[in-house]
């Protein structure tokens, strides 16, 4: 699920970037999913990032 919110956020990143919209926001959420996805890689088990942000 992890990977499949980051390439989301890829596609919205690129056509927004494509169009000249402002990708701030989805650039902050990509980079949370990918967090989230190295730290699931590291533990052995899915990391959310509901746990990363509130620091477990």
């Amino acid at each position: 699920m992890l990977k499949m919110m980051d390439a989301g956020a890829q596609h919205i990143i690129d056509a927004s970037e494509e169009v000249g919209v402002d990708a701030t926001l989805s650039h902050a959420a990509q980079s949370m999913w990918r967090r989230a996805i190295d730290a699931s890689d590291e533990s052995g088990g899915v990391v959310t990032t509901y746990r990363l942000i509130r620091g477990d």
